[in-house]
Parts: structure tokens; C-alpha cells; sequence
């Protein structure tokens, strides 16, 4: 579960982005997400691979793959994409999985907290030029979202 601390600091920094932005006339596109099921989706292989990218190996990756084996459900089926929601490490290894979205989103300001996702597409031209850069910001946060 995401704490308050950090769902009060995800707002506080979003708020203040637009307030910078309202501040030097620029027009400003807001896209609001929250991922449905999106702790269902996360592939155990491109979880690991990422925590190998961010220095995770020997023993801690092999409890990772430890953790991620041999999960059930109530019908005895095998698990092979989920991070368990409920869990402490549900929330870190979720957002490990999709933190480098902002490699990929690069003309726009993504704030991440949990599975909510905020995307803001700015512009000091016009609205046109605007909603422009949302959609292809968009185009590359789903290509980014379908690759993760």
C-alpha cells in the first residue's frame, strides 16, 4: 500500500508543476491514469531483468526469483505475471518495472505513485500545438506501458 506521505507528495508536486507552468503563460495538458489491474500485468522476466539493470544480482536476485515462483491462486493454477497486490514489495517492484518511463516520455513530465500515472504536455504556443505533443506523448507512454 502507498503511504499517505507519498500519495500527498505526488499531488504537491504536480500541483507545483502547474503553477510553474500557469506562472510563465504556458498552455498545459494534464493526462490522469490509474492502471486497472496493472499489478496483475507485470511479467516476472521483465521485472527481473530490471532489477538486474539496477544492480540486483546473486542472492537477491535469486530470492526475487524465488518470490515470484511458485505462486498460486485458490485453483492451484501457476502465476506467471503478477505482482502481489496487498504486499509490501508490490508497490516498489511495480514502480521499478515502469520508473523508466521517462526515459522513453521525454517531452512531457510523467509523475509516477503506484499505479497512478500523471502525464503533463506543455506548449507556450497554442492549444493546437499543444494537444499535438499530447498525443504523441500518449502514443509513447502506451508504447512504453505495452513494452513494460
Amino acid at each position: 500500500m502507498v503511504s499517505e506521505n507519498a500519495t500527498s507528495r505526488a499531488l504537491i508536486e504536480s500541483m507545483d508543476t502547474l503553477y510553474k507552468q500557469y506562472d510563465q503563460r504556458e498552455i498545459v495538458i494534464g493526462k490522469y491514469f490509474d492502471l486497472t489491474k496493472a499489478f496483475d500485468t507485470v511479467d516476472h522476466n521483465t521485472l527481473l531483468y530490471k532489477l538486474s539493470n539496477c544492480g540486483v544480482r546473486g542472492n537477491a536476485v535469486n530470492w526475487f526469483k524465488s518470490y515470484f515462483s511458485n505462486r498460486q491462486q485458490f485453483m492451484s493454477q501457476q502465476i506467471p505475471t503478477i505482482v502481489l497486490q496487498g504486499s509490501v514489495l508490490g508497490p516498489l517492484l511495480f514502480l521499478l518495472c515502469i520508473n523508466d518511463i521517462n526515459n522513453s516520455c521525454t517531452d512531457c513530465t510523467v509523475r509516477l505513485c503506484a499505479d497512478d500515472t500523471n502525464m503533463f504536455v506543455y506548449d507556450n504556443k497554442n492549444v493546437h500545438d499543444a494537444y499535438c505533443k499530447a498525443n504523441q506523448a500518449l502514443f509513447k507512454l502506451h508504447n512504453c506501458f505495452y513494452a513494460n
